[in-house]
């Protein structure tokens, strides 16, 4: 039987709660992040795609 093993990496970065918006032409704004929680650990790569 395997045993499954859990490889300890280190914690790089980390965020909580981010909130990003933008002013609109016509006025008001436009949330593109709202209550955004991230860990980024050693070794992974993360990307935040918008448009």
């Amino acid at each position: 039987m395997a045993m499954a093993s859990t490889i300890q990496t280190k914690q790089v970065l980390q965020i909580t709660g981010v909130r990003k918006a933008f002013p609109r032409p016509s006025g008001g704004e436009l949330t593109v992040l709202d209550d955004v929680d991230m860990t980024l650990k050693e070794g992974e790569i993360v990307g935040l795609l918008g448009r």
